[in-house]
Parts: C-alpha cells; structure tokens; sequence
C-alpha cells in the first residue's frame, strides 16, 4: 500500500490507499461536507484504495498517533503536539429529551425543574460542563456513541445531548424536545487531525486540501446569503 501510496506522489494524482476516521452520524449535518470532499478526490483518482472507520474522537486521536490512520476527521480538543489541526466547521449541540417523560408535554420548562433528571452522558465529550452550576442533574448512563445517547433519551427517561442536525428527525415525529436552547445549546468544534512531522503522501495532502476547500465554499456561500 506505501508503495502505491508514493507512485500516487510522483504522479501527482491522488491515487494509492487512504485510511480515513470521522466520528459517527456526520452525515446529515449540512455543515459537515465531508462527502463532497471524497466526491471531489475520487474524481482526481485513477486508483484510490479508502479505507473508512467510524469510531469516537479519543480512538481517532490515538489512529493517527500510532499511525494506524492517515486523516480523522470529528470534535476534538487534543493539544497533543505530535498531532496537527485544520479547522472545519462547527456543529450545534443540543439537550433533548423524549416523549413519555414527566417534563416533555409541559408547556414551558424552567432551569429548576431539571434539577436530578436523569442524564446520559457521552462518554468523550463533557457536556455536563455546559450545565449552569446551579442545576444537578443525575448522570446515572454513560453512551460512547451518539446513537447511544439518542436510544436512552427515546425511552423519555433520560436528558441527553444530541447534534441539532441528527435529532431533528425525532422533533419533527414529536418524539424529542429541545430543552432550554439559551442555557445548553452549544457549538462544538470539527477539525481535521493528522501527525505531525511525517512527510504526507500525495492522496492524504489531496483530501486535506478538498476538505478545506469544501467547508470554506460552504462558510462563503453562506456568508453571502
């Protein structure tokens, strides 16, 4: 595969194998265009060879780190100096929760009445730091996955933080209530990692250039609106 990898250099065409990571339920985000970016590189390849994985932002960050993968893509917070940064784009994050709990047919909720729900946490991300101090909630299940989070709060037993883009299916079913936007939505930010200090082959470099190029269209297309 490295062999493949460096012909794809000295022909300058993206070609060789590609070990792409992003974190899971990307894919109906409008702002995340990570699709676009493939379509764009797969249409500059003769012969590209992807191998994608679908795994949570710590396990990505150690891939790119053990050099078990070239890109990840996802929420990541790393100040890791062995690992380089490309801003993307940033993603909404709400709290939800589902038909069937106490709170979800009351007409207007206030901070108090939150106070000991059950909460499920996502196990890589602190959310519970987007909290006001002065609510408790009792973080009593722990989901490494956004699916995860989403299965616990449909059973309406459970608050949970789920990407605006990805609960909107259940809002619209009436099955989720976004809670209190003003006190818990939040923007959490996406990146592309890769190592540091490795001399890239042609098709990574490729697809970090098509990243790049996809999100600043968006970013101005949608300034321009």
């Amino acid at each position: 595969m490295l062999f493949q990898s460096e012909i794809g250099d000295v022909s300058q065409v993206a070609s060789g194998s590609l070990r792409l990571g992003v974190v899971d339920n990307t894919i109906s985000d409008p702002r995340c265009h990570v699709v676009p970016a493939l379509q764009a590189l797969r249409s500059r390849s003769r012969d590209l060879e992807i191998h994608i994985d679908i795994r949570n932002p710590s396990e990505l960050e150690r891939a790119i780190l053990d050099e078990r993968m070239d890109i990840a893509v996802g929420p990541f917070h790393t100040t890791n100096p062995g690992i380089a940064q490309h801003d993307l784009h940033a993603e909404r994050i709400s709290l939800y929760l589902g038909a069937g709990h106490p709170l979800f047919d009351r007409p207007s909720i206030a901070l108090q009445d939150l106070a000991g729900a059950d909460y499920v946490m996502r196990g890589y991300l602190r959310e519970s730091q987007r909290v006001p101090q002065h609510v408790s909630f009792n973080a009593c299940a722990v989901a490494h996955n956004i699916e995860g989070v989403a299965t616990l709060v449909l059973t309406g037993r459970y608050l949970g933080y789920l990407p605006e883009h990805y609960a909107e299916r259940w809002v619209q079913q009436g099955r989720l209530r976004r809670l209190l936007p003003e006190a818990f939505s939040h923007d959490v930010a996406f990146k592309i990692l890769v190592l540091r200090g490795k001399r890239r082959t042609r098709v990574v470099e490729a697809l970090v250039e098509e990243l790049l190029s996809a999100h600043a269209a968006s970013a101005s297309a949608g300034a321009a609106a």
